[in-house]
């Protein structure tokens, strides 16, 4: 899931959009990422690593707004921060 996300914007990053886009894009991907995931393993392994249904607005207890704020976060974090520099190297 992490991987993959990272993939993603390391992709996304030489791509001429909107900034405004982009995080519409991070925030569909890293959400849907996360939805598919938790929902995969509930399904075929029976296995919960997280469990939202304590949040509000949650859906099947896999993803909720709030977190899926806190990925939007530490994904533009990586996106200005840590792919830069990379590319520099």
């Amino acid at each position: 899931m992490y991987v993959a996300t990272a993939v993603f914007l390391y992709l996304l990053y030489p791509v001429q959009f909107h900034l405004l886009f982009k995080i519409i894009l991070i925030i569909i991907f890293t959400t849907g990422t996360e939805f598919t995931v938790g929902h995969l393993l509930k399904r075929y392994k029976n296995l919960s690593l997280w469990n939202y249904s304590d949040y509000r607005l949650n859906y099947c207890g896999i993803i909720c707004p709030r977190f899926s704020v806190y990925w939007l976060l530490i994904s533009l974090f990586y996106y200005f921060f840590i792919i830069p520099p990379i590319l520099n190297f």
